[in-house]
């Protein structure tokens, strides 16, 4: 609830003082029968899945209350990323970067945009190269 209520705009013609007052009951009702520890948990969760996308899923299927049961689910997740780091075959880097190609200079690696040929000629000649 948290994290949609952070993710929710104002309507349409909605000043800002019915917007907020409409925040401020949505709050309230839902913490009502909550203790200081739940709702320190649901902020927690709903700001940490602002910036990490694999929290989402843990926010809205399941239900965490207490600090301790927060690590613990923390823990697998960071358990999960050791594990999937440690999974890569010695590239240093995303596997979907390796498999982009420059059009350009015909190297794996990046897009045109970034290729260092390009930087290193000028315009016209790297234009050309490429119609080529």
């Amino acid at each position: 609830m948290f994290l949609n209520l952070l993710n929710s705009r104002p309507a349409h013609n909605e000043c800002p003082a019915v917007y907020a007052s409409r925040m401020v009951t949505s709050l309230t009702t839902k913490w009502r029968n909550m203790n200081a520890e739940e709702i320190a948990v649901s902020t927690v969760l709903a700001h940490m899945a602002d910036f990490d996308n694999r929290l989402q899923r843990m926010v809205f299927s399941s239900n965490v209350q207490t600090k301790s049961q927060l690590q613990m689910e923390l823990k697998a997740f960071t358990f999960d990323k050791k594990r999937s780091a440690g999974s890569t075959d010695g590239n240093s880097g995303d596997s979907k970067r390796a498999k982009i190609v420059c059009h350009l200079c015909k190297k794996p690696g990046h897009k045109m945009a970034e290729c260092k040929s390009k930087r290193s000629g000028s315009k016209n000649d790297s234009i050309a190269n490429y119609k080529m």
